[in-house]
């Protein structure tokens, strides 16, 4: 299945259970592919992971304790030196506490920090901040910190990612038979999110728009936006084609959680 994920080959794995049942592999190219598989809720797909700014050299699937998940352990080599990394936890109490960057360091406390260091391992690159659950600049780590401000009491600083999701084509059975060779025109999206903020989508080659952005009646400006439950509509304009191709995109250090995706499609004759 999906050989064109694997095609390096499979160095090496790990499987987790709890919460759901991932088999993660290291390929032989340095990278990490993920297969997610629930039998009871006939879940099964593949997905790519890359880690920011570093090659892996190891993977391990272990339980820890204290917590009603499995995590993942990384060797991964960078700028010549090995460091032993692992998944955050997928459940966090607040979004102050939610860790979306790659190599991250956490500081928290009582009292607000506008210098965060222990950064070393991450000098002379640029990270991204996110400050009592506020996306921040990004910033350039010198002498192993950066600088926070306005200050704040829970940092994250981390190598910033973007996740991809890329959903297949359309295709369906009409009484002229399949419409997989049918041009298509998608005109609207309505993607139903969970403790999300943030987020982007388009069809096609349409510019991304955001998907949760800021409530100016609900957000307060000077501090987080809170995740919320939210079914957004967007407006799109992908072009008319037969494979019009739906992306969504996080590249915030902000968590994002799809329910469903329901596009409005009019076909072309």
């Amino acid at each position: 299945m999906a050989e064109h994920i694997t095609q390096s080959g499979i160095v090496e794995t790990g499987l987790v259970q709890q919460p759901d049942t991932m088999l993660w592999c290291l390929l032989a190219n340095g990278k990490i592919a993920a297969f997610t598989y629930e039998v009871s809720e006939g879940v099964f797909g593949w997905q790519r992971v890359e880690i920011a700014g570093g090659s892996v050299e190891s993977i391990a699937a272990m339980p820890v304790p204290g917590r009603d998940e499995d995590t993942v352990v990384f060797a991964v080599r960078r700028n010549g030196e090995v460091f032993i990394e692992m998944l955050a936890p997928r459940d966090y109490d607040g979004i102050e506490n939610a860790c979306f960057a790659d190599s991250a360091v956490v500081v928290g406390g009582t009292t607000a920090h506008d210098i965060v260091g222990g950064l070393m391992h991450l000098e002379g690159q640029t990270v991204s901040i996110l400050a009592d659950g506020a996306e921040y600049p990004s910033s350039v780590v010198s002498g192993g910190t950066v600088q926070i401000s306005p200050p704040a009491q829970t940092v994250v600083v981390g190598l910033p990612f973007t996740s991809y999701i890329t959903l297949n084509g359309f295709e369906s059975e009409t009484r002229n038979g399949s419409t997989f060779l049918q041009k298509k025109h998608v005109s609207e999206l309505r993607i139903s999110m969970y403790d999300s903020v943030g987020g982007e989508a388009r069809a096609g080659d349409d510019e991304f728009q955001e998907i949760i952005s800021r409530d100016v009646l609900e957000d307060r400006m000077d501090c987080a936006i809170s995740p919320r439950l939210s079914v957004a509509t967007i407006s799109v304009a992908g072009g008319i084609d037969e494979d019009t191709i739906i992306t969504i995109r996080q590249c915030a250090p902000l968590p994002m959680n799809i329910g469903a995706v329901v596009a409005e499609v009019r076909l072309v004759e």
